[in-house]
């Protein structure tokens, strides 16, 4: 500021008329003197206040918000991402189950004459793997006939073992020989999808007719909702169990892969629907 001032008087006397006084130069320059030293009693300040208020609160809440925002940004783009992943993973996946189930039926193809195309991707199969298995021949004391002696014995015992109503006997002590009243729906089903077994495998063990009260005992203690929704309620179980709905659903599926042993298209009919309903 002081060189400011001085720097204006300096002007100010060389601007002057060639016929200014010199007394009066004097009086201008004291005039100046006293001007810079009445500057000189005021201290400048070394910094300015701002008087205005900040609101942080709202600062705050917009930064939090953008994180929140720039959190969610980053979870949509993992998420994404592992979507691509998992996706590309089931698809390879896919791809090599096509790839092993198309070299699996070429080698079928090869090696029996009796797999058709269509039977290929069915159930025939497994009679085309049994045929074979029973033509090979390897050495062990139990021969087929011992097998089919086992297998005739166990339908004859789950045969006996089946009671009036449908279901069969859960466990019979020889020692006491009483029988355990205890139930098990699991186990039951399990029995029948059993004799649906060797039904399917030898329809001409006559088991259909045991078959036939079992699935007519579990249709008795089912409930069918509104749209063909079926529930298993067993007798004395507060809880159902899934297992024994699953088992049920195979017996239906086992029996239908023989058409041919049932007494009418309505009895399939039946059946499919019932099949449908547990499923």
């Amino acid at each position: 500021m002081h060189a400011v001032l001085w720097l204006s008087w300096c002007v100010a006397a060389h601007a002057a008329p060639e016929t200014t006084l010199p007394s009066e130069r004097l009086k201008r320059a004291e005039v100046f003197e006293k001007e810079l030293e009445e500057l000189g009693k005021h201290k400048v300040a070394g910094k300015v206040n701002l008087d205005f208020e900040v609101n942080t609160r709202d600062i705050t809440k917009e930064a939090s918000e953008e994180k929140r925002s720039q959190r969610r940004r980053r979870r949509r783009e993992e998420v994404s991402q592992g979507k691509e992943r998992a996706l590309s993973f089931v698809a390879s996946a896919r791809r090599e189950r096509r790839r092993r189930r198309s070299r699996e039926v070429a080698a079928l193809r090869e090696d029996s004459t009796e797999l058709s195309r269509p039977a290929a991707f069915a159930a025939d199969r497994e009679m085309a793997a049994g045929t074979k298995l029973a033509a090979e021949t390897c050495e062990s004391p139990v021969d087929l006939d011992d097998l089919n002696l086992g297998i005739r014995l166990v339908s004859e015992f789950l045969v006996r073992s089946q009671q009036p109503s449908g279901n069969f006997r859960y466990e019979y002590d020889w020692l006491s020989q009483s029988e355990n009243n205890d139930v098990s729906p699991v186990r039951q089903a399990g029995t029948l999808w059993g004799l649906s077994l060797l039904h399917v495998d030898d329809a001409k063990l006559g088991l259909m007719p045991n078959i036939r009260k079992g699935l007519q005992y579990f249709k008795k203690n089912s409930v069918e909702f509104p749209g063909g929704v079926r529930m298993m309620a067993y007798p004395g179980q507060k809880n159902q169990k899934i297992g024994s709905v699953a088992l049920l659903a195979l017996s239906h599926i086992e029996v239908l892969r023989r058409p041919e042993a049932l007494e009418s298209a309505a009895e399939k009919q039946e059946l499919e629907a019932h099949l449908a309903g547990y499923l």
